[in-house]
């Protein structure tokens, strides 16, 4: 089964694809009368492989520990892993590649600004846990002026794959982390019927995320949104 591609407009719940979603979010009618003042921002496309990605607004002040953050807490934080941002040649207030929870140390230079780092139609690089690595690409679709009071916020999300139980057609709730299917690659999972004759110890919770099966991931603190089904939206 081809899991789907389409997403939803986190401020007025359209749906339509990628590309799509690229020009909606460019005339968004909701967006554009967010509360808080206008500034500087960057709207970037963030994709994670197979069916997931994301549109995300960042604050042209933010910094490169705010996105790390939101990544983090929407799609891969585990077990406090490092991560670290690749943006062209290494620049040279940075001694090792951006781990970009701590806090400039004595003597160097503090973090610049995004809008120091960032233009319209740069790629750059993200990795989460230098083990068992989530890698991520960014592609910076537009500097425009918006509303707002977050330094990152969520702009659009992807529908939540309908993944099939292994061993039936019912959705699968949880995947075995340790058992793979051969054809597919991804692991078994499991509707909760099936879930029982499975070893609890090995289970993961099915989420919305590249992180999904990795290491100890349960989700990040949207998996509620959006619906899988989309319902209630306006469609292309």
């Amino acid at each position: 089964m081809a899991p789907q591609q389409k997403g939803m407009c986190h401020a007025c719940g359209y749906l339509g694809t990628k590309a799509s979603m690229t020009k909606h979010q460019a005339s968004c009618q909701q967006r554009q009368t967010a509360s808080g003042k206008s500034r500087e921002v960057f709207r970037l496309r963030v994709s994670g492989g197979g069916p997931f990605w994301l549109d995300i607004e960042a604050a042209a002040d933010a910094k490169l520990d705010d996105l790390d953050g939101f990544l983090r807490d929407i799609w891969l934080e585990c077990c406090g892993h490092l991560s670290e941002f690749t943006i062209g040649p290494e620049p040279d207030w940075a001694d090792d590649l951006w781990e970009a929870r701590p806090k400039p140390k004595k003597g160097k230079k503090a973090a610049p600004k995004l809008s120091e780092l960032l233009s319209v139609g740069q790629n750059f690089g993200y990795t989460y846990d230098m083990g068992s690595s989530t890698d991520l690409e960014l592609t910076v679709q537009a500097q425009e002026m918006a509303c707002g009071t977050e330094k990152v916020a969520l702009l659009a999300r992807n529908l939540p794959p309908v993944w099939k139980c292994s061993e039936c057609d019912q959705p699968a709730t949880v995947l075995n982390s340790w058992e793979y299917d051969e054809e597919t690659g991804l692991p078994l999972m499991y509707c909760d019927i099936h879930a029982e004759e499975v070893d609890e110890d090995t289970l993961l919770p099915v989420v919305n995320s590249p992180r999904m099966g990795v290491c100890g991931y349960e989700g990040g603190n949207m998996d509620e949104w959006p619906p899988a089904d989309g319902q209630g939206t306006a469609k292309e």
